[in-house]
């Protein structure tokens, strides 16, 4: 018998103590000794700085989650990558990541007996799985080795290594690269287009972004990407013979048309916000008479102010 007392508080900071041993570029650290080796040029490193600091010679590592944060809010993006500030967690959703493995492995099968995946077959497309001369590099890509890293490309201009892990990518029928990206949800309602997909423009410029990088990477890419969407059906149920509850998806395919023109903007953008001196300013906007902050994060932290 454990004679230890069991103190809620004391088993919850431990299981996160736990969690903040596996290091990812969320860290607040300086520099990140990654898990691989990457190539920039002829040489290789394995150290990324996650600080932004000017003219430094070790590459600023920008991952395309770090372009949406940016994107949302400057001045979060500013603290955290200047001062190694830390925005709350995201939930960790092992359903979704299941389906996403999942779906890696029908494409790998695909890819294997070189056949068109059935969702592609249903919408009438002829897209097959890329197949790279080294497998090994497709893997880098989609990080399936879990580094959270994925394709690189080195943008010289700043000295900032970009990344994204793309979910995989298939070729039409000119060479042309194809994007596509794996999602899960479950809605009454069959998602059919572009207009049915919750978080659109999130999902959007994810999309965009693996564009641009591997047109920067120096491939030839389609501007049509796609998402493939698992629906999962509520109308199942346990059944008298059955061991086990069975979950059924519907299957769809939504194509977005990709557009690239704000990334270099965005990209000068943030070499101006993290080369001022100053961070940007909060931004508001007018709700019901009331002044309302854009960002929650901001929110949140100019609220504890105010009541301290």
């Amino acid at each position: 018998m454990n004679d230890k007392q069991y103190n809620p508080s004391e088993a919850l900071h431990l299981q996160q103590a736990n969690k903040r041993k596996k290091y990812n570029p969320r860290t607040a650290g300086e520099f990140w000794n990654v898990k691989r080796k990457i190539h920039i040029g002829n040489s290789q490193t394995s150290k990324l700085r996650t600080r932004y600091k000017s003219d430094n010679k070790t590459p600023l590592f920008l991952s395309r989650g770090k372009i949406d944060l940016f994107l949302q809010c400057p001045r979060c993006f500013y603290f955290i990558m200047k001062y190694g500030l830390r925005r709350i967690s995201d939930l960790n959703l092992p359903l979704n990541n299941l389906v996403d493995a999942c779906c890696k492995n029908d494409m790998d099968y695909c890819r294997q007996h070189d056949v068109i995946h059935p969702v592609f077959q249903e919408n009438n497309i002829e897209l097959k799985p890329y197949i790279p001369e080294d497998m090994h590099q497709l893997r880098l890509w989609r990080d399936d080795m879990k580094n959270y890293i994925g394709a690189t490309y080195l943008y010289e201009k700043y000295n900032w290594l970009l990344c994204g892990i793309v979910d995989d990518i298939m070729v039409n029928d000119d060479g042309d690269l194809v994007i596509v990206d794996f999602k899960s949800t479950s809605k009454p309602n069959n998602i059919e287009s572009f207009d049915d997909v919750s978080f659109s423009a999130g999902l959007k410029v994810q999309l965009e972004w693996y564009n641009w990088l591997f047109l920067q990477k120096g491939y030839s890419v389609d501007n049509t990407a796609y998402l493939i969407y698992y629906n999962a059906v509520q109308d199942r149920h346990l059944q008298p013979d059955e061991h086990f509850s069975l979950m059924r998806f519907r299957r769809s395919l939504v194509p977005v048309e990709c557009n690239l023109d704000w990334i270099e903007p965005t990209l000068d953008a943030i070499y101006e916000c993290l080369e001022s001196p100053v961070p940007p300013k909060q931004e508001f906007y007018q709700d019901k008479k009331k002044e309302r902050n854009r960002c929650d994060q901001c929110a949140y932290l100019s609220m504890y102010e105010e009541l301290a």
